[in-house]
Parts: structure tokens; sequence; C-alpha cells
């Protein structure tokens, strides 16, 4: 489904081969743009450098993700650290200058599955909900910055405790203030957290690189058929390998977007043109092709053409993805095929847990090793109630209802005998005597459970700080952390063995 692996040097050797004799990358073109756009966002001399190297002959790392609140879940700070981390360490194995690009999909409208954010507390997971008043399906990157950020940045101090809880505040109101809607929010954000890393950003929004994928989108349109093909093959690959495709395949998609009123709306085709979902708007092919020539900030691919696009654009050595992407990059191979090239490197963005030194005490108290508690919480807790019984409790409550039921039945053979109408009063009266144990049995468990409360109350703390429903790195914000180590936590995370195999990371604050 690939058409390199990830885990051998000799794949990025011949990738930087193969992009190298590929043509049509406009360096220049991309590099003001990136440059000017960067600037806007105020980042540092590193990130300038490496756009002075992309504008010579440096190949790429990329990742992107869409904007989220305070930079949105923890996994979007591993996948900008790991395409960093990535960009240098081949600059020094291919002795060939690698940069890393931050792409930020402004496009996304899915406003409801970005407009909160997740910090911990004592009793789980506390969401802080930006509450916009926003009416259909903008792209986040067109959603204003209101006065409600800041409401919601008091919010978000109130669950951050640390020495660095007060500048931090501040450096946040900062970028607040100077940013314009979500998507620049987002992006000053990551060029600040990553500003000693040299992180170059970059909007799907921004007209100057929509004007790079003009081409792309003449050739989306002229060969739409064969991309739905193309798709079709890969789907149908993956499907017969018993894996569900991530993307449904759906005849006559275009697998396009138009933006009709500042909506993004998808497009498909239908009699020999192209019409919405509802059919109210209408194109020719001849429409859309003089729009992808003088227009193509009006058009956008879904996220089945996406990954071929942005190959269009960069010198891509590898792409660092979460496993819902390397799940839509399995599906695409005949389509980068179609267009005349191979898809990039996909390389596993790293899985990390932060393990405070509070959370490790009670690991030690309880003898539990980091792994073990993270791979079953709820088994360890089972097991410090168990180890603390003096006896099974479970044990002689099952006895005694086998032996209850077995003098029950005695009992009732006996009466059986009499005259008296008792139908129907075995059952009955069995189920209630065993209901009434089942409560005795429930009341002396709590009671036992009442006895090691604070046990267990540090026990349900870890695993809410641990192991929150969904996992740490997709649930939790990277801010309640940053305001007790700093901002320096990046760095320091960047000097970690992250990228060494492809295990899950413990890593101890």
């Amino acid at each position: 489904m690939y058409d390199y692996n990830p885990y051998l040097d000799s794949s990025y050797r011949q990738r930087l081969v193969d992009v190298s004799d590929c043509s049509g990358f406009k360096r220049q073109q991309l590099c003001r743009a990136l440059l000017l756009y960067n600037g806007h966002l105020g980042a540092g001399e590193k990130t300038v450098q490496n756009i002075s190297r992309l504008a010579e002959n440096a190949a790429v790392v990329l990742t992107g993700q869409q904007p989220g609140i305070f930079t949105g879940p923890l996994y979007t700070i591993y996948k900008a650290l790991a395409a960093c981390m990535l960009a240098k360490k081949l600059t020094l194995t291919l002795h060939h200058p690698v940069v890393p690009i931050f792409w930020v999909g402004s496009e996304d409208h899915d406003f409801l599955e970005i407009n909160h954010v997740n910090v911990p507390s004592a009793t789980g997971p506390v969401t802080l909900t930006l509450p916009y008043p926003v009416d259909g399906r903008p792209s986040v990157g067109t959603i204003p910055l209101l006065p409600e950020v800041k409401q919601l940045l008091q919010q978000l101090q109130h669950y951050c405790h640390g020495d660095k809880q007060q500048l931090l505040g501040q450096q946040m109101l900062a970028i607040i203030e100077k940013s314009t809607n979500l998507s620049d929010w987002f992006a000053r954000l990551l060029s600040w957290l990553f500003n000693d890393f040299g992180l170059i950003m970059v909007d799907s929004m921004l007209p100057e690189i929509r004007r790079l994928e003009a081409d792309f989108f003449y050739q989306a349109i002229a060969n739409n058929v064969a991309v739905e093909q193309a798709f079709k093959a890969g789907y149908n690959k993956v499907a017969a390998m018993d894996i569900k495709p991530q993307v449904e395949h759906c005849p006559g998609r275009a697998n396009l977007f138009i933006y009709h009123r500042q909506q993004r709306t998808a497009l498909y085709r239908d009699k020999g043109g192209y019409r919405s979902r509802d059919g109210k708007i209408r194109y020719s092919p001849q429409e859309l092709l003089s729009l992808a020539d003088t227009s193509p900030e009006r058009l956008s691919v879904n996220v089945i053409l996406k990954p071929v696009a942005t190959e269009m654009i960069f010198p891509l050595l590898a792409y660092v993805g979460g496993p819902g992407e390397i799940g839509y990059y399995g599906l695409c191979k005949p389509l980068y095929h179609l267009f005349g090239r191979k898809m990039p490197v996909i390389y596993p963005r790293p899985s990390v847990t932060l393990i405070e030194p509070r959370a490790m005490k009670y690991l030690n108290k309880y003898r539990l090793s980091p792994a073990q508690f993270t791979s079953n919480p709820q088994k360890c807790v089972a097991n410090f109630l168990h180890n603390t019984q003096s006896i099974n409790i479970n044990e002689p409550f099952a006895q005694f209802n086998a032996d209850l039921t077995i003098l029950h039945k005695k009992l009732f053979c006996q009466l059986n005998k009499l005259p008296a109408d008792i139908a129907g009063l075995e059952q009955e009266n069995l189920h209630s005597l065993i209901k009434k144990v089942n409560q005795l049995q429930a009341k002396v468990t709590q009671r036992h459970r009442k006895a090691h409360q604070t046990e267990l109350r540090q026990l349900n703390w870890l695993q809410h700080q641990l192991t929150p429903s969904g996992g740490q790195e997709r649930v939790y914000n990277i801010m309640p952390y940053l305001a007790k180590y700093g901002v320096e936590l990046i760095n320091k995370l960047g000097e970690l063995p992250l990228l060494e195999g492809n295990e899950h990371n413990l890593v101890y604050l």
C-alpha cells in the first residue's frame, strides 16, 4: 500500500533521488509565500534560515493538522516535534538539507470537532468549550477570533498550576491579541512553541498556496474520471486485505470542493458537468477549468486528493502522520501513480505518555510499572483490591449461593408433597433470597473499598492522568504541562529518542 518502508535508511536515500528527479517545484514562488506568512506569524531566525534552505535545494518533512483550541490535543505537538526531529536526523544521515513544515488545515469545516480543549483534573478530564455562534459549516480559517477566546484563556488558567503559569498566560494573551482568526491563532502558537526548531508554518488557505496548486486542480478536473478509478483501485486493494477503508468510495464524487458564498461545497460529476450535493450549484467542466486558471483560491481538494496536491507543491521526503492519516495514505498509492509520482515516506508519529513526579510516586507506592499501569489500569485497581482482602470476598458468597440453592431445592421437594398449591413459589422465593445475599455482598465490598478510599482515590487519579478515556495524547492539551515545566519542555522532549523504534514512549517529567 506504500512506496517506502519508513524504518529503512535506504528508503530515504531512494526517496531523495526520486524527489530530485521530479520537476515542477516552484521553489522561489513557494518560499516567497512562506517567508511572508511566517514573518506575519512572528517566526524566528531559524525558521527564516530553513526557508532559505528550501529556496535552494532542501527537501521537506511535512506534517499537519486542522487548527485546534490552544493547539488541540497533545498529539498535535508530537507530530510537529517528530517532523522537526526527523528533518534534523535526515539532514545528518543524508548529508542533504531537510526542513520541517507544518501544514495548517484551515479549510476544515468541522468546528464542533475542534471548538473545545480538555485538561486534567483530580476527577478526570474537564472540557472547556469555545461558545461561538457559527452559522453553517464555514472553514475554520474564516472564523474570526472573538472576545470569548480571552474568557476561555481565563478558564484554562484555572486548571493550569505551576511556577510558569503567569508567564505562560501573558504570552498566550499577547498571541491572542495579535491573531485575526482561529487558524491564525493556532499557527502563531505553534510557531512560538517551535521557535528553536525552525518549524516552517503554511496555511492551506493562503492564496499564494492555492495558486501553486492551480496546475494540479486543472489536472484533477480534466482527468476526474481517472481520479475516481485510481481511488477505487486503492479502495478495493485495502478492502481485499480485510481492512476497513478510511474513506468510502462514492461513485461520481469529484474529490473537489468549491467556495460558494464563503461556504466550502463538495462537487459531484453529473450529466457531463459538476454539481453540489443538492444540485443548486452547477458548473460545466470548462467553467471549472477556467477557475483553476484564473481563481484557484476558489477550489480545494478533499482528504483523498490532499496528499497528492501537497506532493506537487513541496519536495517531500517524508510525511509524519497519525494512525488515521496513515490509513488515508494507504488508499492513495494509485492516485500518486496516476499523476506520475510516488508517495513520500510515511512516518508514524511517536506515541507518548507524560508521567509527572506525583504519578511516579503513586506508581512506586503500589509497585506498578508505568507500562503495566498504562496497558490495563482497571486490572491494576482490581488486583490492588484483591490483594488487600484477607479473604476473597467473592468466594464465600459464591459458595453460600450454591449451598442455598441446593438446600432450597430440598426444602421444596418436601413442600411439594402438601395438598396446598405452591406452584411458582420456588423460583420466586429463591430469587428473593439470592437478591438479599447479593445485596449483602455489595455492602461488604463497598465497605472494603471505603476502608481503602485513600488508595483508590490515588489509583483513580493515576488513571485520569495517564489513561483517560481515549488516551492521554488524544485527550489532554499541552498548556497545563507548560504551566508547570515551562515552554522549554518542548525542547527537552526534542532531545529524547522518540524516533527510536515504534514502541510507545513513556516520558518522565
